[in-house]
């Protein structure tokens, strides 16, 4: 059976599934989970499909063992039928300006150095073709990590992340350091206020990682295009100690600067206190643990969970953010939201 009549079956028949394409691939995985339970992560040695929230506290995972694993290659189509069509959504805006300046006013304050500000966008959609969302993700962002996730306890997730969370191999880990973000152009000037903020990331996960390796590797930041966007990324890799443990590297680390803040947990803290919403998985991470290309090994594949959404009840929730510094503009951090946004809607079938 193709693989996007296997995951139709299973959503018609509120089974669990995740389907997936990792940056820069014609390859497709998909794991169909045989039960409808949700699956706790333990100590992340388990293996399967991570999908874990922002906060740490949801950490779920599509076993492997209670699962059938499907892999195909994907050739780009045209995809026919209902595109979505949107408004501008304007009444978000004052709200969001004023968090954007709360956060200024407490950096200002030197309450902490960075915080990542977010906001969801919600709307109703009677049905969601996530097949044809999925296929249309997959010709517009080729650099992209794309998936579709469905629990019937946690309804339909699905993005198109630019930014990989942590990648290992044995006791070899790779990451990045992504911020900063400006509409793609053909001369890309990045100011002081993104380099800052790029540099905080950096600076944090180095420090982490210094605490269980004694090799860690880090380039000079540079420019990455993701779907009309472009980010500043610094690759980081790092040789972990024999006694290391990934669930504590992985704790560690997320969330990270660019998602959260920094420092984190009073960054944390100033997020969940003002957004006024729960981002849920958003901001979170998901990938393969333990599973690496359809094959158990001793490896991981993770993923930032941005430029994402939700889908449940016939509503459907775009989650987006934007990193605030010293130096930020609300009405700026604002328009960086919208166009963040695009990215997905961009996407969306009926």
């Amino acid at each position: 059976m193709n693989i996007f009549h296997k995951s139709q079956q299973h959503y018609t028949n509120k089974l669990p599934f995740v389907m997936y394409c990792k940056p820069d691939s014609h390859e497709l995985f998909a794991l169909f989970q045989n039960d409808d339970l949700l699956h706790e992560i333990d100590d992340f040695k388990e293996s399967g499909f991570a999908f874990v929230s922002f906060d740490g506290q949801k950490k779920y995972y599509f076993p492997t063992a209670n699962a059938e694993i499907i892999h195909e290659t994907y050739s780009n189509e045209v995809i026919a039928g209902k595109k979505h069509l949107f408004s501008e959504v304007n009444d978000a805006q004052n709200h969001f300006e004023h968090l954007v300046a709360s956060g200024v006013e407490a950096i200002k304050n030197n309450e902490f150095k960075k915080v990542v500000l977010s906001r969801n966008e919600e709307f109703a959609l009677a049905t969601f073709d996530f097949v044809k969302t999925f296929k249309n993700s997959l010709n517009l962002y080729p650099s992209a990590f794309k998936y579709v996730l469905y629990h019937p306890k946690l309804g339909l997730w699905f993005g198109a992340s630019p930014e990989q969370f942590v990648k290992t191999k044995n006791n070899v880990l790779k990451t990045v350091a992504l911020a900063g973000t400006q509409l793609d152009s053909e001369k890309v000037v990045w100011h002081e206020k993104e380099k800052d903020e790029q540099k905080i990331v950096s600076e944090f996960i180095k420090e982490t990682l210094e605490e269980v390796s004694d090799t860690i590797t880090i380039s000079e930041p540079y420019t990455v295009k993701a779907g009309n966007l472009v980010h500043l990324k610094t690759d980081i890799e790092a040789v972990l100690n024999k006694e290391f443990s990934i669930k504590n590297v992985l704790e560690q680390l997320h969330p990270t600067p660019a998602v959260c803040g920094f420092p984190k947990e009073i960054a944390k803290k100033f997020i969940f206190n003002h957004e006024g919403y729960e981002r849920s998985f958003y901001t979170g991470f998901l990938g393969e643990m333990n599973l690496f290309e359809g094959k158990n090994a001793d490896a991981n594949d993770l993923f930032v969970n941005l430029r994402c959404m939700q889908y449940k009840n016939t509503t459907v929730s775009i989650f987006v953010g934007c990193g605030i510094t010293y130096e930020s503009n609300p009405e700026n951090e604002f328009i960086e939201t919208v166009n963040k946004s695009k990215t997905i809607k961009n996407t969306l079938y009926e």
